[in-house]
């Protein structure tokens, strides 16, 4: 169930007539999509300084390197997140610190990460906001701001402005088609809250370039097409009502499986915000992926293996039973389809396989009152 093939016709319509006001103008002034985009999504999010990237890959090691110029040092993350989150610290010079994550809200492990924070070597820490929930690291900012290391918040999966208690020195935002808002294709930005790091991202996103066949430093190109540009402007419209809609499609997830004595949910906070749905199961989650699968409808494993354990990242000596919640939860997890044009009986259907699977699987339906975390 991906949701751009659900898209209504009179959105369609609308996104259609972007593409086309990009391709009536010239080359040259197709940069005014994106100068739009950068503007409304800035204004939206409450953002001082909007940059956008060609992906939110990019923007994320633009990020780092604009705010990290030395290309040196240690980066503290969680283990349970996108590769992307850890590439992007490799690519702007950094090496991962990866940190456990705790097993109620699958976020990094805020006791683990401010200890991490007091290893010599460290210049970034990275808060990802999983599955859309706001990760809020408070003791690890608070540190953060006193000893000078950098905030660079990983909000790929949550397209909403960081409550202004929670100090950060950029935000990453992905456009990918499986986030809450994208466009024609991939797209990222990045939110800064200072004005000195934007002329050094920019430059970063467009090879380096600071005038006219004129390179301060070695970047790339990672400028944001026009057309997904214009087409996630469009989207950005409906991202309140999205939202809405998404969180009622969660409720009904919850109304439907937390009384399932198999299935565990994290506790996803007052506001959550994505396109996915997270459980885990006690066992047999494999089996239950083939078994929905199976009756056609599609759903993922977000993700079935950690990243301290990715082989990309062996060097680092990390070994399995390292990080232990997250590795138990890689083989447990699974996600889904949240996404806005989810229908009511598709969520009731999903939410019938799940359960009539892990109760043939346990040999009769097993339940139990829902706590207070689970209805949440």
């Amino acid at each position: 169930m991906y949701a751009n093939s659900r898209i209504p016709e009179n959105a369609r319509k609308d996104l259609l007539d972007a593409i086309n006001g990009v391709l009536a103008i010239d080359t040259a002034d197709s940069a005014r999509a994106i100068t739009a985009f950068e503007d409304t999504l800035a204004a939206h999010l409450r953002c001082p300084y909007m940059v956008s990237a060609g992906s939110g890959s990019v923007a994320l090691t633009a990020a780092m390197r604009s705010l990290l110029p030395e290309r040196s040092g240690k980066a503290v993350m969680t283990t349970f997140s996108y590769v992307a989150t850890a590439l992007a610290a490799v690519h702007a010079g950094l090496t991962p610190v990866f940190v456990d994550i705790e097993e109620d809200t699958l976020q990094g492990s805020a006791q683990q990460a401010l200890a991490a924070c007091r290893e010599p070597g460290v210049v970034a820490v990275v808060p990802v906001h999983l599955t859309g929930t706001l990760c809020r690291w408070d003791a690890v900012r608070e540190r953060a701001r006193r000893t000078g290391i950098a905030v660079v918040d990983d909000s790929a999966q949550r397209l909403a402005a960081l409550p202004a208690d929670l100090p950060s020195d950029a935000t990453v935002f992905s456009l990918a088609p499986s986030k809450t808002i994208t466009g024609a294709g991939q797209g990222g930005a990045i939110g800064f809250a200072d004005e000195r790091h934007v002329r050094a991202a920019r430059a970063l996103l467009r090879n380096g370039n600071v005038g006219k066949f004129r390179h301060e430093v070695a970047g790339y190109n990672g400028v944001l097409d026009p057309i997904v540009a214009a087409t996630a402007h469009v989207n950005l419209r409906s991202l309140d009502s999205w939202d809405t809609r998404r969180g009622a499609v969660i409720s009904r997830y919850l109304t439907n499986l937390s009384d399932h004595a198999h299935i565990r949910i994290p506790d996803r906070g007052r506001d959550p915000r994505s396109s996915k749905f997270c459980i885990t199961v006690i066992e047999g989650r494999d089996e239950l992926v083939e078994h929905i699968r199976g009756r056609g409808v599609e759903v993922d494993v977000h993700y079935p293996l950690p990243l301290h354990l990715q082989p990309c990242f062996r060097h680092l000596g990390y070994r399995p039973g390292d990080l232990p919640v997250a590795e138990r939860t890689a083989e447990r997890i699974l996600s889904l389809p949240a996404h806005q044009w989810v229908r009511d009986d598709e969520v009731d259907l999903i939410s019938a396989l799940v359960r009539e699977f892990l109760d043939d699987r346990d040999g009769g339906a097993t339940s139990h009152p829902p706590s207070e975390s689970r209805r949440r």
